[in-house]
């Protein structure tokens, strides 16, 4: 049984909706016949799995236009990883839902918060520099009364819900998300430090809660917003001593329309003997300069399965060198599918930087 299906089903089922379940490990082309055959207008699904399945839809499209789909979605619901804003642009592209919302929880916490479903922005409403990884900053609404919620900041202050989280100009305070559980009494959860970090919004300061409150004026007294930034761990990493930041990759490479990236892994490695003696001979020969020990692989998930222009691995090794990879550094770069990257052994979250050195 896997959590996330089991909690989506569940809450779908809550909600009024009939629920088509599948697993994730269903092939692309199944799902696409149980949506066609029942004319399923949402969809719900680890976020690298939604995308997966996008770009097979995306496929189909190009193929035949939408008659080859065969529905019509109109929403969409992920958990897991977060989703940036280029590619929730892709999702629309592909799948053409017009709304978009989040679950947020773990197996130590449970479900405990939910952003407020939003309109896809189209391209007018995508920064130039935004990219596959970069999350959309969307709020996650959580009710005080199932959860005390804690910000501490690395000088150690702590922030919670019980305070005005952050007045009208006031200071944004970022630190990691400490939870409290105020209903679960068999296993409790008291001060559980998530290594997620995060910043807290007074409800009344987030966009798209007017339907909510003209139905429930009170949630502005028990609601609460929190935007997640992500996890420290997963954002940078050494490579031969040099800090790299996933971010500039972001934006100094993989921004660029003519790469067509929905997604991207990247694994850390050291050289084996045989590297590092044909590293050592190559500088001889150039006469002289640092013998790189450590060796970096990007691989690329682009929006079809098309075979990619004759040279693109190269100009995008090029590029990634050119930018913020140093000379010398043994890299390479592969195009895959969602198969080829690297995920968790539980949640099956696709791994950000897998480093091998460790």
């Amino acid at each position: 049984m896997y959590r996330c299906q089991d909690l989506t089903g569940t809450l779908m089922d809550r909600c009024g909706a009939t629920e088509l379940s599948i697993g994730s490990d269903a092939k692309d082309a199944d799902i696409a016949h149980i949506g066609k055959a029942f004319g399923a207008n949402m969809i719900a699904a680890p976020s690298s799995r939604l995308l997966q399945f996008a770009r097979y839809v995306y496929g189909l499209r190009r193929e035949g236009g939408q008659e080859k789909v065969g529905f019509r979605l109109k929403k969409a619901l992920f958990t897991s990883e977060p989703l940036s804003k280029a590619q929730e642009k892709f999702l629309k592209e592909a799948l053409e839902v017009e709304t978009i919302s989040s679950i947020y929880g773990s197996a130590e916490a449970g479900p405990w918060g939910g952003t407020i479903p939003q309109k896809i922005a189209g391209s007018e409403g995508l920064e130039e520099e935004e990219a596959p990884g970069m999350p959309a900053p969307r709020p996650f609404v959580f009710d005080r009364r199932q959860m005390v919620v804690e910000i501490i900041d690395p000088e150690e202050n702590v922030l919670d819900a019980s305070t005005n989280p952050r007045p009208e100009g006031g200071k944004l305070i970022v630190g990691e998300i400490v939870l409290t559980s105020l209903t679960r009494f068999k296993n409790p959860l008291v001060r559980y430090r998530t290594g997620d970090f995060g910043s807290l919004h007074s409800f009344s300061s987030l966009l798209g809660i007017e339907e909510i409150l003209k139905e429930q004026p009170e949630a502005a007294e028990y609601l609460c917003g929190i935007t997640m930034h992500g996890r420290d761990s997963s954002a940078s990493f050494f490579l031969d001593s040099d800090y790299i930041n996933t971010i500039e990759i972001d934006r100094q490479v993989f921004a660029k329309p003519e790469w067509d990236i929905v997604q991207w892994q990247v694994i850390v490695y050291h050289l084996t003997d045989e590297e590092l003696k044909n590293a050592r001979d190559a500088m001889v020969d150039s006469h002289g300069g640092h013998v790189p020990t450590e060796g970096v692989e990007f691989r690329v998930v682009r929006k079809s399965d098309q075979s990619p222009p004759v040279g693109y691995e190269e100009r995008l090794g090029r590029a990634l060198v050119e930018s913020v990879i140093e000379e010398g550094v043994k890299l390479e770069v592969k195009v895959v599918g969602y198969d080829g990257l690297e995920k968790g052994k539980m949640a099956r979250k696709v791994i950000k930087i897998v480093d091998r050195r460790l």
